[in-house]
């Protein structure tokens, strides 16, 4: 009896503090917004926020804009084949649902992408898979990716019409 009291305590105690916790911290929250030449960009500044980023591209929303605000590093330490605990990268963009937007590094590097052949996506870079799309000033650089499958890159694993320059 006195462990199901305690048992019940505990999830009384969390219930309580889920219900005092703002809203904003079960909410992801987009980046911000910069408009630089009359075009509106999403402002990378993090991982979190890349990997937001991505989800957009991912979940059909193709045509929105990126510019890095700063150096991102998504893993630190080496990426190799041996590397263990370090986070997955999934790219931006598939076959499905391409990059069609504008990607402006601003001169900034990505670095410490990881993947070790994937399930999902048989493309594996940054983006995995860009159309009609403009990549640039960018470099990606410490990043392992290990596939069976065809396509494996750095910056852009397929692109059809894309233009990529600076990076």
């Amino acid at each position: 009896m006195k462990k199901t009291h305690k048992i019940i305590s505990v999830l009384l105690v969390l219930a309580m503090m889920l219900t005092m916790a703002p809203i904003s911290a079960f909410a992801v929250v987009s980046p911000s917004t910069v408009e630089i030449g009359g075009i509106t960009y999403y402002k990378i500044r993090n991982a979190v926020e890349l990997d937001w980023f991505a989800s957009q591209v991912n979940s059909g929303n193709g045509s929105i804009n990126a510019a890095l605000a700063n150096d991102i590093v998504y893993n630190s330490g080496t990426m190799s084949a041996s590397t263990t605990g370090a986070s997955v990268w999934t790219p931006i963009g598939s076959r499905e649902n391409p990059f069609t937007g504008i990607f402006n590094g601003q001169g900034y590097t990505i670095s410490g992408l990881y993947s070790k052949d994937p399930d999902e996506n048989p493309y594996l870079a940054l983006f995995a898979c860009t159309v009609d799309a403009t990549v640039a000033n960018v470099a990606v650089k410490n990043f392992y990716f290990e596939s069976t499958y065809r396509l494996c890159a750095g910056l852009v694993s397929y692109s059809a019409g894309t233009t990529i320059y600076n990076c």
